[in-house]
């Protein structure tokens, strides 16, 4: 066996593993195989977190067993820990194992690499800083599958992200379960930013997901002054009722949040906030629904994500009653996405005839065959252009816009010195395209 191909569903810290084992096999002298490719070993990464990321790592796993040549087929990630005999009842799967370093140590006699140096196939690298979470909201699994928080020594991490801008990827996003959490013999989160900073060959720093509780003063006084954190941020809701926050658990009330996105509106401009809101959670009336909706269009958040409540075993949720119906749910969250559908659109409309500073990604849109180019303030930019602009930097500006993306020009007149800078260090360090 001597090729391999990984197949990771679910977040961003789903995909810095994968790109760990992928770095571990390429450097044991296995040729990596991109995931539509036959390969000698299959490992697919998965997601628990919603009963649909369930299902579909038991579809991928059922379609990858049968494919011929058969691969030796490996599942690991939060489902195979979660639901060990779900998987094993699919025949053909030869190994289920959520311990990555064991995977390596049992296959290829090797030790898991402990930090990556690229990010194969993506424009933009992710780097874990954290794992783990203590807060065991009512509805969520992941205490129970990613176990106690943890966090990387900074100067690893400091390491990591230096040879990745070294290399040419000028945008990085730090992930992990709760970033607020980072501790690290007294580092806190924004200590470890302010250290990330001011790395030299870095032009972009990104934060994913972040919980309400962990953004204070000091927090937003950092980003407000910052010249590389882009102004993005994805501040988890989960509801705008008191009632039903309390019942999941949540650290903070909807005049806490409010007060909180209020605070960050007014310290950065144009700062683009998104959020993750359950509907049909045990016990949300229409009530309790309403008062989600209405909290959510006072507030300016800039997109929504919907998710319909999933049990998950051994969560406190699951003796919850009265149980909303699928069909209430469905309906439910029909209602929110317009709602978000709105908000995304009336915020992106303020950027009309602006020009904006985007980074290009290395595939087109699938459908209108033009380059992609993601702000700092994550607005998506669909215009024409060459592939020699994929992965460099360009001024974009802003002409129409749909449900999903902004439709734009390049800006010549914007073009400026660290624009050609920027493009002269791509072109020196650009990154391995592919696999």
């Amino acid at each position: 066996m001597n090729t391999v191909s990984f197949h990771t569903i679910g977040c961003k810290l789903n995909q810095y593993e994968t790109q760990t084992l992928i770095d571990t096999f390429r450097s044991a002298g296995f040729c990596i195989k991109s995931p539509k490719e036959v390969a000698d070993v299959c490992i697919i990464n998965t997601c628990c977190v919603t009963h649909t990321a369930e299902q579909t790592a038991r579809n991928l796993v059922r379609r990858i067993v049968r494919l011929y040549p058969k691969p030796y087929v490996v599942v690991t990630g939060c489902y195979a820990r979660l639901d060990h005999s779900s998987i094993k009842k699919i025949r053909g799967v030869d190994l289920i194992e959520y311990d990555k370093e064991k995977i390596c140590r049992d296959m290829i006699n090797v030790g898991l690499k402990p930090t990556i140096s690229s990010f194969s196939g993506h424009t933009r690298a992710f780097v874990k800083i954290q794992d783990g979470c203590n807060n065991f909201c009512s509805f969520c699994i992941l205490p129970f599958v990613r176990g106690k928080p943890f966090s990387r020594p900074h100067k690893e991490i400091l390491q990591e992200v230096e040879t990745i801008a070294e290399r040419g990827y000028m945008e990085v996003i730090l992930t992990g379960i709760n970033l607020g959490d980072y501790r690290d013999n007294g580092c806190t989160l924004t200590d470890l930013l302010r250290s990330i900073e001011v790395l030299p060959d870095l032009y972009r720093l990104r934060i994913s997901s972040i919980e309400p509780h962990s953004i204070g003063e000091q927090f937003v006084d950092f980003l407000k002054g910052s010249k590389k954190i882009c102004r993005h941020l994805h501040i988890p809701l989960q509801s705008g009722d008191d009632e039903i926050l309390k019942k999941m658990r949540r650290r903070y009330t909807t005049e806490q949040y409010a007060r909180m996105i209020s605070l960050l509106k007014r310290s950065i401009s144009d700062l683009t906030i998104g959020a993750d809101v359950i509907v049909g959670f045990p016990g949300e009336s229409e009530e309790n629904f309403q008062r989600t909706c209405d909290f959510i269009r006072q507030i300016p958040l800039s997109y929504l994500h919907v998710f319909r409540y999933s049990t998950r075993p051994r969560t406190e949720a699951t003796t919850f009653r009265p149980n909303v119906s699928e069909e209430v749910k469905k309906i439910r969250s029909g209602k929110l996405r317009e709602i978000g559908k709105k908000k995304w659109r009336e915020y992106r409309t303020r950027f009309l005839g602006k020009t904006l500073q985007c980074l290009v990604e290395n595939k087109r849109d699938r459908e209108s065959k033009k380059l992609v180019g993601i702000s700092d303030n994550y607005i998506k930019v669909l215009f024409e252009g060459q592939d020699s602009l994929m992965g460099e930097f360009v001024p974009i500006q802003i002409e129409n816009i749909t449900d999903k993306f902004c439709i734009g020009t390049l800006d010549k007149r914007k073009e400026t010195t660290e624009n050609t800078k920027l493009t002269q260090k791509k072109r020196k360090t650009q990154p391995p395209a592919g696999l």
